[in-house]
């Protein structure tokens, strides 16, 4: 890593009211720059911003736009190609520029950093234990009581950070842990040695939403415990809404606004960050908030041009923008603690303009078959006491069936015209394995399977090969579901060449699927590989249409992609509901999104349905203790909201489904189960298992729990 001397402070560096003279960390005018074969990338440009002892500070962004370079920067972790001017002071020390032996002092022991992804970060041929230990014991003063403290006080902050059995656990190697353990193994050696400043990046990235709300409660812990400041890096509003004191915004490599948690919630004044708050489907709303889309995708740092990087998205862009690119200022009425880089921030805060007013809505489409009542509408697809089990095989010669996974155990439910059943769950619950079933369309193993009033255990090869024209999938993760060899007019063709489509009739319906999805005909010459995460997203819907389908499965469809972009998706498949009477089935484990577009909800734990109905009864009065903990884990972009919530924290993992535990599933984990039943009750929940029926009064609302009690958790 390359740095140039480091400059003094500006006067534009963000800090909270009331900042005292010397702050825990102080950065500015950093910038990063890598040299790349097509040019210089100025990945962090001019940043300054100030932590103060015990503050959280949140920064957020979309992928790209720096945050993760400026937390190595601050680390001084970047690779050795990385030119690296501006300042960083820690405690009034200056970082860059300091040789190895003296940073070594400080990471680790002053500063610490959680990873996003704990099994890169983890040694796997050390066991957890041994890398804790080493980390007290580099940082050890001398007469500390050598490697016999280091092991008592590596298995006192397993237990600290909630891993069960931590002498035992301490003995096992990373990949023998989950994901939601690992990562609390991380907070664990990160707050080994009582750090002034966790940087914590990403922490919560891909994990399920319950071990989601398990590792922020650990970073709560983490930061009593030690006093630490913490710097989140993250892409999830509603994370930082209920966590941090401060917000920094980053688009483009630089800050474009900063402030206290709930100006920026609540009085955002830079149109990016609007852009972003209104993108979020909000679970406590649902389709009564329109989804704002921020059209485009981050500029490329390459050469960037003169003027505001938001230009090209930005609907309040005037000459000025193009021209000259806006500092970061205070605001007229907020003083020195909010500030924004936008040339019309002052008339966005005069006019108190919302997310809706820069970023106008599209209306929502009215589906011409919403109206006519459930029961009266046509049933496309209808799984009963579906079953699938995988044998579990040991040896490798001679081999022998020691156990049976139960991926999916007995789930019923139907989806009618014109309709959207979300299916959600934790990672490992039987969401895949359902829709691998289904889209077979073969005789399962036990249960029925009828797609369009045919049975699929009676289908001839003929029946199958016709009615794959009206069930299509869309994939998660679009990159690898299409063909990088063959450009897009030749991947959304294929489907038509399979089932017989005339070549004079391909090439007009390749254009109608292009314009159909928002992209343009020309695009059809391209590779996926020219497209963005959205776009190649969008690619993956045109080709699912491609033979005119009446059912979509979806299975995580925008899982993997930018708030900002995430937002354009959901409101293109509404619009394709509406618009062609399309019915879906819609795999998420992002609880908020279905709110958003499912009319129904089918809550899945352990390869069974636990809860099932309407999307709005379900959610706003939830009735059994699983869907309540997973609706309670979901965080709102509301800072109000987040501080009044009651949290339901679950605790440990997803019992394993080659040996599920007896009765109710659910109970080894179930917050009623440990906190409000008597040992009669309890018994009941370990001798029986409950069954999928109405204990609400509606016929619609079904849900297996023995004491079922509807309440509200949002």
């Amino acid at each position: 890593m390359n740095t140039e001397p480091p400059t003094p402070a500006r006067d534009a560096t963000v800090a909270p009211a009331g900042t005292p003279a010397a702050p825990l960390l102080q950065v500015a005018d950093l910038s990063v720059t890598f040299s790349t074969d097509a040019g210089p990338i100025t990945a962090v440009r001019s940043l300054s911003y100030q932590v103060q002892p015990g503050e959280v500070l949140g920064i957020v962004g979309e992928s790209g736009s720096g945050k993760t370079v400026s937390s190595l920067a601050v680390m001084a972790l970047l690779p050795p190609h990385a030119r690296v001017s501006g300042s960083v002071r820690f405690q009034g020390r200056e970082i860059l520029g300091q040789s190895d032996k003296d940073l070594s002092a400080i990471r680790g022991r002053r500063i610490a950093m959680i990873f996003q992804d704990p099994l890169s970060a983890l040694t796997p041929v050390y066991t957890v234990g041994d890398q804790i230990e080493e980390a007290i014991l580099v940082h050890a003063d001398r007469g500390g009581g050598g490697r016999t403290a280091a092991r008592a006080r590596a298995i006192e902050l397993l237990a600290l950070v909630g891993i069960p059995n931590p002498r035992q656990r301490a003995a096992a190697f990373p990949h023998e842990f989950s994901g939601g353990m690992r990562q609390r193994a991380m907070i664990a050696m990160a707050i080994a040695n009582n750090p002034d400043l966790i940087i914590a990046d990403e922490p919560t990235t891909a994990l399920d939403v319950t071990i989601q709300a398990q590792i922020l409660e650990v970073l709560r812990t983490a930061q009593q415990a030690t006093g630490a400041a913490i710097i989140l890096i993250t892409h999830d509003l509603g994370v930082v809404a209920g966590f941090a004191d401060r917000v920094a915004v980053m688009y483009a490599g630089k800050l474009v606004e900063a402030g206290a948690v709930d100006d920026l919630f609540y009085r955002a004044r830079m149109p990016y960050t609007l852009g972003l708050l209104g993108s979020i489907p909000r679970l406590d709303i649902g389709r009564r908030q329109p989804l704002t889309p921020i059209e485009g995708n981050p500029p490329s740092l390459v050469n960037l041009p003169l003027g505001c990087p938001f230009v090209p998205r930005c609907p309040m862009r005037v000459e000025k923008c193009i021209e000259v690119e806006p500092d970061l200022l205070p605001l007229a009425a907020s003083g020195q603690a909010h500030a924004a880089a936008c040339h019309r921030s002052d008339e966005i805060e005069r006019l108190n303009m919302t997310s809706v007013d820069v970023f106008p809505a599209p209306a929502r489409p009215a589906a011409s078959g919403v109206r006519v009542p459930r029961e009266k509408r046509g049933s496309l697809l209808d799984v009963r006491d579906l079953v699938k089990e995988y044998p579990l095989i040991k040896g490798a010669v001679m081999r022998r069936r020691i156990g049976t996974v139960h991926a999916v155990d007995g789930i019923s439910f139907d989806i009618r015209e014109s309709e959207t059943l979300g299916l959600v769950g934790e990672s490992g619950c039987g969401k895949t394995t359902a829709i691998i079933e289904i889209l077979n369309l073969v005789k399962p193993m036990s249960g029925t399977i009828v797609v369009l009033g045919k049975d699929t255990a009676a289908m001839t090869p003929e029946e199958r090969f016709a009615i794959r024209r009206d069930l299509q999938v869309v994939f998660q993760d679009p990159m690898a579901s299409l063909d990088p060899r063959l450009p897009v007019g030749d991947i959304l063709a294929e489907p038509m060449h399979a089932h017989g489509v005339p070549a004079t009739d391909r090439g007009n319906r390749v254009r109608e699927l292009l314009q159909l999805v928002g992209l343009q005909p020309e695009h059809a010459n391209r590779y996926p590989q020219a497209f963005s995460g959205g776009q190649r997203q969008r690619i993956g819907i045109a080709r699912a249409l491609a033979l005119q389908p009446r059912v979509l499965v979806l299975d995580e469809p925008v899982s993997a992609l930018d708030v900002s972009i995430r937002a354009g998706v959901i409101n293109l498949l509404e619009h394709l509901r509406a618009a062609l009477g399309l019915s879906y089935l819609f795999v998420a484990h992002d609880l908020s999104v279905v709110r958003h577009i499912a009319d129904r909800v089918a809550v899945m734990y352990l390869g069974r349905l636990v809860e099932i109905g309407d999307i709005d009864e379900v959610f706003d009065h939830p009735a059994h203790p699983y869907t309540q903990a997973l609706l309670s884990a979901i965080p709102l972009p509301d800072p109000q909201k987040e501080r009044r919530r009651r949290r339901i924290v679950l605790q440990g993992d997803l019992p394993s489904p080659a040996d599920p535990p007896s009765g109710c599933r659910f109970r080894t984990r179930c917050q009623k189960f440990a906190h409000e039943l008597d040992e009669r009750m309890r018994q009941r929940c370990i001798d029986e298992a409950p069954a999928l029926i109405d204990r609400t009064g509606s016929q619609d609302r079904l849900d297996a729990c023995h004491y079922a009690t509807p309440s509200s958790v949002l």
